[in-house]
């Protein structure tokens, strides 16, 4: 819950406008979004990261994948 509480904290501050939905359980995020009717490019997935520098905040749109790879190059 904590992301979720992180993530709606920025929308708010940065004026972004976004809808939250409940769903039931699903095995997926593929069956949440059918569940939903939500397309795939209006989709978004977070993840809490951590690091030595402290807990960071990912969101990323559920068409791309998260690159810890890339992440850790930077």
């Amino acid at each position: 819950m904590f992301a979720a509480a992180r993530l709606i904290q920025f929308l708010k501050a940065y004026r972004i406008s976004y809808q939250a939905m409940s769903h039931s359980r699903t095995a997926s995020l593929a069956q949440i979004q059918e569940q939903l009717q939500i397309p795939e490019n209006c989709f978004a997935r977070s993840f809490l990261l951590k690091d030595r520098k402290g807990v960071l905040l990912a969101v990323v749109p559920s068409s791309h994948e998260l690159s810890i790879e890339m992440l850790n190059s930077r």
